[in-house]
Formats: structure tokens, C-alpha cells, sequence
């Protein structure tokens, strides 16, 4: 029990500290987006400018949901982990218990 608890914690552990990261990301993310509207403040001079800010706002978007994806990806498979690795190490030793 005691070894199940500890990849239990293990676990937790990590996913605290994947989620701590991805808050950070998502928060470096949105200060980007922030300085890049101050940084676009004067108006479009035209329907293609506007046109072309939208795209490259969209495209920016996209492109950070998917990192953040990525990193949640990441984090999920980590977070697993040490708990796979206890279920393993427990049918190792039932079968050994039994053989």
C-alpha cells in the first residue's frame, strides 16, 4: 500500500507542477497578446491592413492552443507514469506470489 500511495503522490506531484506551467505558459501568452494590441493601437489605413491583423491574430491563436495542447499532452503521459510503473511492479509481484 505504502508504494501505491508514494506513485499515487508522485503523480499528483507532477500534475501540479505540469498545471503550474501551463498556467505560466498561458499567462506569458496573454501578456504577448496584450503588447501586441497596444503595439497595433493606431487604426487600420484599410480593409486589407485589418484583414491581414485579423489573420495574423487568428493564426497566432491557433498556434498557442496548440502548444498548450502539446504541453498537456506531455503532462498527462508524465503524470501517468509513475502510476503505470506501480501497476506493473504490483502484477510482477502477484505473479511471482503465485508462481
Amino acid at each position: 500500500q505504502q508504494k501505491n500511495m508514494e506513485a499515487i503522490g508522485a503523480s499528483g506531484q507532477l500534475m501540479m507542477e505540469g498545471m503550474q506551467a501551463i498556467a505560466q505558459r498561458q499567462a506569458e501568452m496573454f501578456q504577448q497578446m496584450m503588447a501586441g494590441f497596444m503595439g497595433n493601437a493606431a487604426p487600420a489605413a484599410n480593409a486589407g491592413e485589418m484583414e491581414e491583423r485579423s489573420v495574423e491574430a487568428l493564426r497566432t491563436m491557433m498556434l498557442n492552443g496548440l502548444e498548450l495542447q502539446k504541453m498537456a499532452e506531455k503532462l498527462n503521459g508524465a503524470a501517468m507514469a509513475p502510476i503505470m510503473k506501480r501497476v506493473k511492479e504490483t502484477m510482477a509481484e502477484q505473479k511471482a506470489a503465485k508462481g
